[in-house]
């Protein structure tokens, strides 16, 4: 039997995270029907730019929430880029949000890197970040495909890959959760 993912953008980038994280947990051997993952456009409620951890979060969990609307008993995944200011500088920053058939909430993190300072320079003034990569790196829908990590780290992790590590740990909470095996009620 064949049942939905919905995921909350149908950025080809996020769309490959998913169906490529499910597949890593197919060959990791997780008993799991077979997904279609179904992309709709939703608003994420937040700026173009979302400049926080927070406000990254709230993105994704508002792709969620507008999915959820019309898709109650599926599985919903919003993946959110943004970036996050911290001591060192400015980071590129992305977030998922898993709502499960039951409601119940999973939020994860995944890998950051520093931008170049012109790049932050122009996100400081307002641009987005994928109008400031692609600038910098004179390529065109790098959102669509390799993504700022992709160019900043050579291709060696690319936005898709980075997007699909956040799907895996979004899963594997979910997995953890229905299993249980170290939950402090069985310690």
């Amino acid at each position: 039997m064949q049942e939905e993912i919905y995921v909350g953008s149908r950025n080809q980038a996020k769309l490959k995270a998913v169906e490529l994280a499910i597949q890593e947990l197919k060959q990791k051997g997780v008993d799991m029907p077979t997904f279609q993952v179904i992309g709709v456009d939703v608003p994420s409620g937040v700026a173009a730019q979302p400049y926080s951890d927070e406000e990254t979060i709230s993105g994704a969990l508002n792709r969620c929430l507008e999915l959820k609307k019309n898709y109650p008993a599926s599985l919903c995944i919003g993946l959110e880029g943004g970036v996050q200011r911290n001591h060192e500088g400015l980071f590129v920053c992305n977030w998922g949000v898993l709502l499960d058939e039951h409601g119940k909430k999973y939020v994860a993190s995944g890998a950051r890197v520093k931008l170049p300072e012109e790049v932050a320079e122009g996100l400081d003034n307002g641009k987005e970040l994928s109008e400031m990569m692609e600038l910098y790196s004179k390529r065109k829908d790098i959102r669509s495909k390799e993504g700022a990590i992709g160019i900043l780290t050579e291709g060696l992790l690319d936005r898709s890959t980075m997007f699909a590590q956040v799907t895996l740990l979004l899963f594997g909470q979910k997995l953890h959760a229905q299993d249980g095996a170290y939950s402090v009620a069985k310690m």
